[in-house]
């Protein structure tokens, strides 16, 4: 994962009006994790992170994975 999927997940999540923390919650990871994610800091998250990410935000698993 890179700062520009990071960007694409936050830039998203805005355009749902949702905090970091409301996603983390739905997603089912922590706060810090899903900041680290949108930042660019943490790599490589698992399958199912991000198939969460997509269902929650309506994002293609392609854009994504």
């Amino acid at each position: 994962m890179n700062k520009n999927l990071g960007q694409l997940i936050k830039t998203r999540r805005e355009e749902y009006g949702w905090s970091q923390a409301f996603l983390a919650r739905r997603i089912e990871v922590s706060y810090s994790y899903l900041s680290r994610l949108e930042k660019g800091e943490r790599d490589n998250p698992s399958y199912r992170i991000v198939l969460e990410i997509c269902v929650a935000l309506d994002i293609p698993f392609n854009e994504l994975w």
